[in-house]
């Protein structure tokens, strides 16, 4: 199911019994950045000379680091959780 806004994700993952996963670019993250629970960041391994957009670098601030999974190739894939408040 594509959803268009932060509001239909927020009102149809009310009625959801599973995990909502929100996937885009810098923007779609910055949007969301106050309702989400858990990251999963995969790391990779390049640089890339003409990058324009990044994640903020404070993104992952008020996580902890629940595990981390290498995924070949100087892939890695962190797990970040929201701590509680």
């Amino acid at each position: 199911m594509l959803l268009r806004s932060k509001e239909e994700v927020i009102a149809i993952s009310a009625y959801l019994n599973c995990d909502v996963f929100i996937i885009g670019g810098a923007k779609t993250y910055e949007s969301f950045a106050d309702v989400i629970d858990k990251w999963i960041v995969t790391e990779v391994p390049e640089t890339i000379e003409d990058a324009d957009v990044f994640m903020p670098a404070n993104f992952t601030e008020g996580f902890d680091i629940q595990g981390e999974l290498a995924l070949g190739d100087g892939l890695m894939a962190r797990i970040f959780q929201r701590r509680p408040n």
